[in-house]
């Protein structure tokens, strides 16, 4: 029992020992090192950040370089208009840096970030139906397919359609009734039957204009003739009267079918009659 004693005193007495050697040392330390630190601290201390030096409004261009309390000096900052230049000064004279150079043409001289886009929405805007003058799509509307490229009409379901051409249509034929009479013409035909003295000289919707074959009329100017108006003219000449009623015009000749209506079914004291029908 007394030997396990023994060895932890001992053990004691051994750390001791050791905080006692490194005590000394560390008291060595800072007293060789503390002036050296005290001084590095205090020369910190003394220090101050140099104050900037503006170019004078006169014009004259002259700087001042202060100098800091710990005997060194320091490089000014420059301020001339609205650039800060950093100035060195070497041998008591003060340098200047010429500053950026300027950009010549064709040269870039400055940078931006451009907006950045979603990659997977799309960027052109499909054309809706105009409504009003200021052409906004009217509700409800589909989209109107725009030109592509190549000519070809885009649908609404993105398919090119290949566009369609109309031919306008031409009305040459016209069906007149002249003194009772129906005249099936042509453009450019010669009418009545069995007295050609007029001609068919042009056919619209709704109208024709004749003229006199071979002459001209009083006026010189060709009569025109409007659907359902009868019309009277008269050959100064001879005295024969011709009263003339339009009644079609196509592009198509006028299909007429002919019918009789039975006697059996006509009252007592009535013949016979022949009808026409218009198509």
């Amino acid at each position: 029992m007394a030997r396990k004693v023994d060895v932890a005193a001992a053990k004691q007495r051994q750390q001791r020992t050791i905080l006692i050697v490194l005590g000394v040392v560390f008291v060595g330390l800072a007293a060789f090192q503390g002036p050296k630190l005290m001084k590095q601290l205090k020369g910190n201390s003394n220090s101050s950040a140099a104050p900037a030096v503006t170019t004078p409004a006169d014009g004259s261009g002259t700087t001042t370089t202060p100098t800091s309390p710990g005997g060194g000096t320091t490089a000014p900052a420059v301020v001339t208009g609205s650039t800060h230049v950093q100035s060195a000064k070497v041998a008591g004279v003060i340098l200047k840096p010429a500053g950026p150079p300027a950009a010549g043409t064709g040269q870039l001289w400055s940078l931006s970030r451009f907006k950045a886009k979603d990659p997977f929405v799309q960027q052109v805007k499909v054309a809706t139906a105009a409504s009003g003058p200021a052409g906004s799509a009217a509700p409800g509307s589909s989209p109107v397919s725009g030109p592509t490229p190549n000519g070809q009409a885009a649908g609404a379901s993105g398919v090119l359609a290949k566009p369609t051409t109309t031919t306008p249509t031409v009305l040459g034929y016209a069906t007149l009734i002249v003194n009772g009479k129906a005249q099936q013409l042509q453009l450019k035909q010669l009418f009545p039957k069995g007295l050609p003295t007029f001609v068919l000289l042009a056919v619209d919707k709704g109208s024709v204009k004749i003229g006199v074959a071979g002459g001209k009329f009083t006026d010189g100017a060709a009569v025109k003739l409007v659907l359902g108006k009868r019309v009277t003219l008269m050959n100064t000449t001879t005295g024969q009267r011709f009263v003339m009623k339009l009644v079609f015009t196509g592009a198509q000749p006028e299909q007429i079918a002919g019918f009789k209506v039975p006697a059996a079914t006509l009252p007592a004291g009535t013949t016979p009659t022949t009808a026409t029908a218009k198509s």
